[in-house]
């Protein structure tokens, strides 16, 4: 404080130094507050990201065992009986495919 003064001795004394140290000491806990923020704000981003590159691998996982239903689906021998069923199974693949495509 004491060097302060002197150096701002032409500047109104003691009583400018305390204001000037008053008004560094709040913009520098303001600007570590906004680093803080800027450090979580970071930190969530890049959770993001590795939740949604998952997602997209998780996705393509499943679109592959998908597939290989799908296969075995349209290679089934069924009665005629059950193709109204038949076709309701395949709509539901589709329903699947389209919500894992969209995700």
């Amino acid at each position: 404080m004491a060097v302060l003064s002197r150096a701002g001795g032409a500047y109104g004394g003691d009583r400018h130094v305390a204001l000037m140290a008053s008004a560094s000491g709040r913009l520098l806990r303001a600007f570590a507050v906004q680093v803080e923020t800027m450090r979580q704000e970071r930190d969530a981003l890049a959770l993001r990201i590795r939740q949604s590159q998952e997602t997209i691998e998780r996705s393509k996982e499943l679109l592959k065992r998908l597939d290989e239903i799908e296969k075995g689906v349209n290679n089934m021998k069924l009665p005629l009986a059950f193709a109204d069923q038949f076709y309701v199974l395949r709509e539901h693949i589709r329903f699947v495919r389209d919500r894992l495509t969209l995700a």
